[in-house]
This record gives C-alpha cells, structure tokens and sequence, in this order.
C-alpha cells in the first residue's frame, strides 16, 4: 500500500504504473493480480489503507473536544501526527479529488470508504450550530473544505518541501482559529 500511495500521490492515477509500484513493492508485476483485479482496485485498497490510518485518529480527535474549535485543532495536530508517521498519505489524498474529477469512475468506491469522516463531520458542525459556535448559516461542505483543506495543503506543502513535521504550521493554522495569533 505504501508503494501505491507513494505512486498514485506523485504521479496521480493515470502516471502511476503498476509495474513500478510492484517494482518499489519488491514484488513482481503480475503478482499484484493476485491481489487486485485491476490498477482501480489497488487505488481504491489505497485509499481504505490510508483511511484505516486516519479516520482512527480523526474520530478520536473529534472525541476528545465539546467545541468545534477545540475539535479542528485536534484534528489538526491528528493530521500532524499521521504524516509525520507516514507523509506519503498526505499527497495521495490530497491528489484524490482531482483524480475523482479527472476518472469518475474512481468515486463509486470511494464514497462509502469516506462516509464515517464525512458522518463525523456533519455531526460535529451540527453541533456546532446548535450551540452557536458557528453561523447556521455556513454549508458542511464549505467548512469542511476550509478545514480538512487546511490540513491537507499544510501536509502538501510539508511533503513537497521535504520538512520532517507538519506540527509548527498546524500550530500557526490553529492559533489563528483560536483567535491569539494576530497583534492588536
């Protein structure tokens, strides 16, 4: 998996070869058939890996904060963690929704993989609205680009610029959240 994600996040679906994932995966390219019917498929196990790595810790960020505020900090410092345990994760998904949009034939499988993230979110920003942290008036869709997008370009932008932590820039983005980061 670790080869697939390192592939479809740098070259995207179309570039990534399976010849070359089996060949970093130190196994021989129609070995990979014997596990996955089709170059979909291995994206598609790809991507439910790197799920099974960060909907753990997205979840249990999300358990451990009342307010919204507090939730997306954790969330911050949970995607922090993951790419520091393994930065390759940040590039493939950062790259999933232009390779959605350029093969849609990609979502179908996709969509129920990401269903219990997108469930935790919906019922976060719910809350959020109930209790009125946040304006009624601002889509799901809308805060969770703005967050998860933070996230995932602070992860890119570490993974490109090769830096070992995403901690110090996760930090800024919450500081500013939190409202103690600008001078009056």
């Amino acid at each position: 998996m670790t080869a697939a994600q390192q592939h479809f996040g740098d070259r995207g679906y179309f570039g990534a070869r399976l010849v070359d994932i089996a060949a970093d995966a130190g196994v021989t390219h129609s070995s990979i058939y014997q596990y996955f019917s089709s170059k979909e498929d291995l994206y598609q196990a790809a991507f439910e890996a790197a799920q099974a790595e960060l909907l753990p810790e997205y979840l249990a960020a999300v358990q451990s904060e009342t307010s919204l505020r507090g939730q997306i900090g954790a969330i911050l410092r949970a995607s922090a963690d993951v790419h520091r345990r393994n930065p390759l994760i940040t590039p493939f998904l950062a790259s999933m929704p232009l390779e959605v949009r350029r093969h849609p034939d990609l979502l179908g499988g996709l969509q129920d993989v990401g269903e219990p993230l997108m469930a935790a979110l919906h019922e976060m920003f719910e809350s959020a609205r109930a209790s009125g942290e946040i304006p009624s008036n601002v889509a799901d869709l809308d805060l969770m680009i703005a967050f998860i997008g933070s996230a995932m370009g602070i992860g890119l932008l570490s993974y490109g610029l090769r830096t070992e932590s995403m901690d110090a820039a996760a930090g800024v983005i919450a500081r500013v959240m939190f409202g103690d980061f600008f001078r009056d």
